[in-house]
């Protein structure tokens, strides 16, 4: 069992030196917490308007929160309130949560640094030497993937006390820039978020996307599509990354690797949208929207925001917001593009007559979407489709045999 605690500061430091025998065994590593410097209440009373704060800020708080926090491993079977009052005493404890941790098997990894041919091989070997460190040692961490042989070589895994997915990499830059700009989209209009949530459940439910490398569309190529769409509305929802590169203040530039990275940081300073459709209208338009799209010509840009024709064939193109000659959704091909088209169109039918006519005996709207039955039966059309063509196409060439024998017997 293991409990991760969010103490004082004072508390922190007096529990990183003393050893806690007999109840808490010992500290294993940090993790983060909220931080305790300004209340919401207080913030609020401060400015009723909310408070948007930028990437750095956050990355600084949640730094700040990690040294605050301790992970401590406890014995099987212990009473959970005795121990609450145990370390209580060494000061305030402003949360904890327990969790039970799943790590087995022995450190098998060797340390190999030596004359590496190039830096891609030196990442490679790093990311492989942490990636079993954490699915030896990492507590709550599970499901972990080394994923060396990507453009970008990556160790995936699962948090199991946070519940989230991390992807971590090794001196990737535009990774960081890029997930800042998520950050920056996700928090200028308040619809953005529980749009990508949506819509990146329904393309989980339905095998759009999965956890496992393949021919599947990506969460993050999913992620820039819906913001494309956004972009296309009308009014904009959110503007496109020229837009927010206009904004941008002379501390925002940022050059990475010769890819201009820069947009503005501070939230405050981009306008809000004028558009007012609702968070429902949006879901049934995204489908509608790519149930249409043209992908065998045109590039998801959300650059500029605007549609342009492909400079390489490819069955999906996505350009990448800051490498633009790189095409994010390379990976994906043309059978499970036409998959995600059938899905969209079959989502956008049942979504739309479940909004027009709901049945108190049938799942509608969003519950209609997330359900996996709608992607079977697509499945199942699909299976029914190819022999029955082939049926088609065989009563067609007998049925021209028989009347050219006709022809040459009246002959």
């Amino acid at each position: 069992m293991r409990v991760v605690v969010y103490p004082s500061p004072a508390m922190a430091a007096c529990l990183r030196t003393r050893y806690l025998a007999g109840v808490t065994g010992r500290a294993i590593s940090t993790s983060a917490v909220k931080r305790q410097n300004v209340s919401a209440e207080e913030a609020a009373a401060a400015d009723p308007e909310i408070v948007k704060k930028s990437f750095a800020e956050i990355q600084e708080e949640r730094h700040k929160q990690a040294e605050n926090t301790v992970l401590i491993s406890c014995p099987q079977h212990f009473n959970e309130k005795k121990f609450l009052k145990h370390i209580s005493q060494h000061g305030q404890v402003a949360s904890h949560f327990f969790y039970e941790s799943y790590t087995s098997g022995p450190f098998t990894t060797e340390y190999v640094m030596k004359h590496v041919p190039n830096g891609r091989v030196l990442t490679q070997r790093i990311l492989s030497v942490i990636g079993e460190c954490i699915d030896n040692f990492g507590a709550g961490c599970s499901g972990v993937m080394k994923i060396l042989n990507a453009r970008c070589p990556l160790v995936r895994f699962s948090h199991q006390p946070s519940g989230l997915q991390c992807d971590l990499t090794l001196d990737n830059r535009i990774a960081l820039r890029s997930s800042e700009l998520l950050y920056l989209y996700g928090n200028c209009d308040p619809r953005v978020k529980p749009l990508v949530f949506t819509l990146r459940c329904w393309a989980r439910v339905h095998g759009v996307t999965s956890p496992i490398p393949g021919a599947w569309i990506t969460n993050f190529s999913l992620t820039t599509m819906i913001l494309f769409f956004l972009q296309k509305r009308n009014p904009p929802v959110i503007p496109t990354l020229d837009q927010l590169k206009g904004l941008a203040a002379k501390e925002d530039k940022c050059i990475v690797e010769g890819n201009d990275c820069t947009f503005v940081c501070d939230l405050n300073k981009i306008p809000p949208s004028k558009n007012t459709e609702s968070l429902d209208t949006l879901i049934g338009e995204f489908l509608d929207f790519y149930g249409n799209f043209d992908f065998s010509k045109t590039t998801i840009d959300i650059r500029k925001g605007k549609s342009q024709n492909k400079p390489v064939s490819s069955p999906l193109y996505i350009q990448n917001p800051f490498e633009q000659s790189l095409n994010i959704s390379k990976n994906v091909n043309q059978a499970q593009l036409e998959r995600f088209i059938a899905i969209t169109r079959e989502s956008a039918w049942v979504y739309q007559r479940g909004l027009r006519s709901p049945t108190e005996t049938q799942a509608w709207g969003l519950a209609a979407l997330l359900h996996p039955f709608l992607s079977q039966h697509i499945l199942k059309a699909k299976r029914k489709k190819s022999p029955v063509f082939a049926n088609e196409r065989l009563k067609g060439i007998l049925e021209s045999m028989k009347a050219d024998g006709k022809v040459a017997a009246s002959k």
